[in-house]
């Protein structure tokens, strides 16, 4: 046995406290010497204590406890073997011997506990499910390494096929040395059925458009089978063959063009007639396809955006132009992009999901968006509250001293039987069902200070949703959403009632929304419309389809100052509603000359308006944000040109047009041209990470991802996005592991080509950025080609050995381990118990050392007088007795009662006889000490105490 102290400086205590105690010792006021030391000494004994606790004071033993931890491999390529494993597990720990524990850890990709370390030889089966898609090895030893108990000898039974996939088990070779784990290894054999799978695709790693370049498959197989092998890029299949694979490797060829600019992801697939797995039967790899920069010119209509093109053209900047529908789908398609300019494009018009996409397409890809003005963008255009106005540089409301007067709006809607026709171009959807959307979106379009109510009408009408604030958006949607179709069309009614709700509001802004795709029967109109123009109240109408009264309506707009639409096209309805919103209040669409004032210094204007800027002619209203830079603004204040940083890319909003309706003025100006330069200029540049490397590996199911950079300090930030081709994302940070390298483990459950945009930030200033992509393919887990190379070079470094089921586990005598005792919970719990012993004492008037005395006095006479503690124990035995023979007689008749009365009547006389003899010779005792005490002549006994002294020794119990 050997003793350690941790922290030995702690003793340095003990004289301290020593001669604290001694000098305390000098004030107290006990007028007993013996009680003075007595305080003194169980003060310093609990002192001692608690010194000894903090230095840490153990002792360390001989152990002869074994622990056994069974490492078992759960992934898919032992799959076969699991019952076997656990038969062999509840055989082996049922054998366990003394002094042996065990422990049952599985993995796969993950670890987890079977069951944790006990000594009961119990197991029953494997119940864990780790991830079974790869094999790590090492993460597996490490775990189980945490699992061992500290002080127990040590035996590791790992049962694998020894197929490591992720991680490298020879790292952990070291730590087990250092540990004497006795290494045991039971290695299975693969069990591999008729196997096809595709073991690589290559492609060149750059191409320029236009380029011819060929794509090799290569295909592995166990087997003789016919098998389809099909080739795609994205979604559309450039290749198929009918092919005889035959054992081993196998080889074919396909050949394909760079199409454009970015990222050209490829993916096999094999189709075999004999196999057994089929996740393996695709791979996925890419190629870079380089080329001159590219805009995508999106146009609101077809033709919309020609003017702006010439100006791109005269840049010599290369565009594809396309309307709203024709926008990418996919993070791989837009990034292959630097800058997409949005022409007076509705947001209704945009396929769906583009928005989300454009979103991360600026703020994680660096890409670059200019949004232009007319009355179909901005707020006009249902901007607000979506992922343009989160990107742009301006919000769609007006607010400040432009802010909108408040506004009340009736929208009145036809749901007569013939609005249950299908709509044209609406995917079958009826004209009620988009009138009903468009009803949704336009109330999304108020504020919630304004008000809204909504009329339904066909042959009578009904406030579906009464006149309330915009804000109740729930309440009002439920209502909306309750409209049913009805009977035939009649207007006058409805509009009436709309009239006399609306001159009822305080709003300053009054405004009657018609939409219907019928005639009235109703021709005198002359009351209503004077009711609508004496209330201050504005009317707009839109005539769905050629049944419509489309005279009636026009008529009625133009004489109650609003606007008449006609839409055959139907799904365009919502869009109507919307745009009735903001040109109702006169706010947002402005149309007057007017010369834009310069505000700010930038890259943009720099050399273009030196000598001034022509007039403009109109342009859409909106509020700058707070951290926006506005370089262009009206005389009103509205921002013009717009600019600012979102995420990684920059982004620009015009508020005037692109087609030279408000900017003809611009389009013969010599410096036009320039300025659009410079506008695609600031958004297509970014900080690109130059020098900067970044290196992807798969390990299992994981992309690992390492960074390199000189651009670093102990502030910076480096994180990653990464993009399936769903367009599903994930963000993470990567973690510094030496100077100017980041790294970080990214999880991807699906195979396929991911882009990864990576930021490089000190604070809130982005150093750099850079975007690549990494093919993930399905695990190793599934390839027969793989080796146990690792293993084997792990139990040699180790010397460890390998072992059959039929071989004993626990035979092997273990080296022993000298086990450590912490004393620190011992002396803690013992110092604690001498101190409330110490208060109690003080408070209770307690004397230990006294009744110690005494004790050992009494012991002393018993000895020295055992004829009278032999009556006592007799005295004990017999009542002893009694008691025993009452319990056994109770409740029967045995004895006769007054036999029984007789015999304990004599009993308790000779007890009580013996008792008073013993206190006799007690008294005797005593009474000749006292009288040698006094003499000064030794007492022949100390069994005995004086009264008196007791008496005086209590009182100085008050200590």
């Amino acid at each position: 046995m050997s003793i350690e102290v941790s922290n030995p400086w702690w003793l340095l205590l003990i004289p301290v406290v020593v001669a604290g105690l001694i000098y305390s010792g000098r004030f107290l006021r006990i007028q007993s010497h013996r009680k003075k030391i007595e305080y003194l000494v169980m003060r310093g004994v609990v002192a001692l204590l608690l010194i000894l606790t903090l230095c840490g004071l153990s002792f360390r033993i001989t152990s002869k406890e074994v622990t056994t931890i069974f490492l078992v491999d759960m992934s898919d390529s032992n799959e076969k073997n699991l019952d076997d494993i656990s038969e062999y597990i509840r055989n082996a720990i049922a054998d366990m011997p003394k002094k042996n524990q065990a422990g049952v850890v599985v993995f796969g990709d993950n670890v987890l506990v079977d069951q944790f370390v006990t000594g009961k030889k119990i197991f029953t089966e494997l119940s864990s499910q780790p991830v079974a898609t790869a094999t790590n090895l090492e993460k597996a030893v490490s775990t189980a390494m945490t699992v061992f108990p500290e002080d127990t000898a040590k035996r590791l039974v790992l049962i694998t096929d020894g197929l490591e996939n992720a991680g490298s088990i020879a790292k952990m070779a070291g730590t087990v040395s250092s540990q004497n784990v006795d290494v045991k290894v039971i290695k299975l054999e693969q069990n591999v059925g008729n196997e096809v799978y595709v073991s690589n695709l290559e492609l060149p790693e750059y191409v320029h458009v236009g380029d011819t370049f060929n794509v090799k498959v290569t295909i592995e197989s166990n087997v003789e089978t016919q098998a389809v092998v099909s080739l795609y890029c994205g979604r559309t299949l450039k290749g198929q063959s009918n092919v005889n694979l035959t054992a081993g490797e196998n080889q074919f060829v396909f050949q394909d063009v760079g199409e454009s600019n970015g990222t050209q992801d490829y993916r096999v697939m094999v189709e075999p007639v004999n196999d057994t797995m089929s996740m393996n039967n695709e791979y996925s790899a890419f190629t870079q396809v380089e080329a001159e920069p590219k805009l995508l010119l999106v146009e609101g209509t077809a033709g919309e955006g020609n003017a702006l093109a010439g100006i791109l053209d005269a840049c010599g900047v290369q565009y594809d132009q396309i309307t709203p529908t024709g926008v990418p789908d996919e993070m791989s398609k837009l990034i292959q992009y630097k800058a997409v300019v949005m022409v007076n494009v509705n947001a209704m018009d945009l396929r769906n999901g583009f928005m989300d996409i454009l979103e991360s397409y600026v703020r994680d890809y660096a890409g670059g968006l200019i949004c232009t003005g007319g009355d179909n963008s901005f707020a006009m255009g249902a901007y607000q509250d979506t992922p343009l106005e989160t990107v742009l540089p301006v919000n769609m409301f007006l607010e400040g001293e432009r802010e909108v007067p408040t506004m009340a709006i009736a929208m009145v809607i036809d749901h007569s039987g013939s609005m249950e026709v299908s709509a044209n171009g609406s995917n079958g959807a009826t004209c009620l069902d988009l009138a009903k959307e468009a009803a949704v979106e336009g109330v999304k379009s108020l504020k919630p200070t304004d008000q809204v109510g909504v009329l339904a009408f066909d042959d009578s009408y009904d406030w579906v949703v009464p006149m309330q604030s915009a804000g109740n958006q729930s309440e009002i949607n439920g209502g909306i959403g309750q409209i049913g179709s009805g009977g035939g069309t009649s207007i006058y009614p409805a509009l009436d009632a709309a009239a006399k709700q609306l001159i009822n509001t305080d709003a300053q802004i009054k405004h009657i929304i018609l939409l219907t795709d019928g005639q009235d029967y109703y021709t005198g109109y002359e009351d209503v419309v004077k009711k609508i123009n004496d209330g201050g109240i504005t009317l707009s109408t839109v005539a769905v389809g050629p049944d419509s009264d489309q005279v009636l309506l026009q008529k009625l707009a133009n004489q109650c100052n609003g606007r008449f639409y006609y839409t055959d096209i139907n799904s365009g309805i919502p869009k109507i509603f919307v745009q009735e919103i903001f040109l109702s209040s006169k706010s947002y669409l402005i149309n007057e000359e007017f010369t834009p004032v310069i505000t700010a210094n930038s890259s943009i204007i720099e050399g273009v308006m030196n000598d001034g800027v022509p007039t403009l002619l109109g342009y859409i209203g909106s509020t700058a944000k707070s951290q926006a830079t506005v370089i262009l603004q009206s005389e009103e204040g509205d921002p013009i040109l717009s600019t600012w940083q979102y995420g990684l890319g920059r982004t620009i909003a015009w508020n005037t047009d692109a087609t030279n309706e408000w900017t003809g003025n611009w389009a013969n100006w010599e410096n036009y041209t320039q300025l659009w330069d410079n506008m695609i200029n600031y958004v297509v540049s970014n900080t690109s990470l130059d020098g900067d490397q970044v290196e992807i590996t798969q390990e299992g199911n994981s992309a690992v991802i390492h960074y390199t950079t000189d651009k670093y300090d102990k502030e910076t930030k480096v994180t990653a996005v990464c993009t399936n081709a769903a367009g599903e994302q994930q963000e993470i940070t990567l973690d510094p592991v030496a100077p100017g390298e980041y790294e970080a483990s990214l999880a991807m459950e699906d195979t396929g080509v991911y882009t990864i945009a990576l930021k490089n930030q000190k604070g809130s200033e982005i150093q750099g950025s850079m975007v690549t992509a990494t093919a993930m393919q399905y695990s190793p887990e599934y390839r027969f080609d793989q080796t146990a190379d690792g293993l084997e070079a792990f139990v040699s470094q180790v010397n460890g050995a390998y072992i059959t089921y039929e071989d004993p586990v626990f035979d092997d005598k273990l080296e022993t381990v000298r086990a450590r005792t912490n004393l620190a919970v011992p002396f803690l719990i013992t110092a604690l118990v001498l101190f409330l012993l110490d208060i109690a004492a003080r408070r209770m008037g307690m004397d230990y050392l006294d009744w110690f005395t005494q004790w050992k006095q009494r012991r002393k006479w018993k000895k020295e007088h055992p004829e009278a503690a032999g009556t006592e124990k007799k005295t004990a035995s017999m009542e002893k007795k009694t008691a025993g023979a009452e319990k056994k007689t109770a409740g029967t008749d045995v004895l006769d009662e007054k036999q029984k009365k007789a015999a304990e009547k004599a009993e308790q006389k000779a007890q009580k006889q013996a008792l008073r003899q013993a206190q006799k010779q007690v008294r005797q005792e005593a009474k000749a000490s006292r009288k040698k005490k006094q003499t000064g002549e030794p007492a022949e006994t100390e069994a005995a105490l004086d009264m008196e002294e007791l008496l005086r020794k209590k009182e100085d119990r008050n200590w």
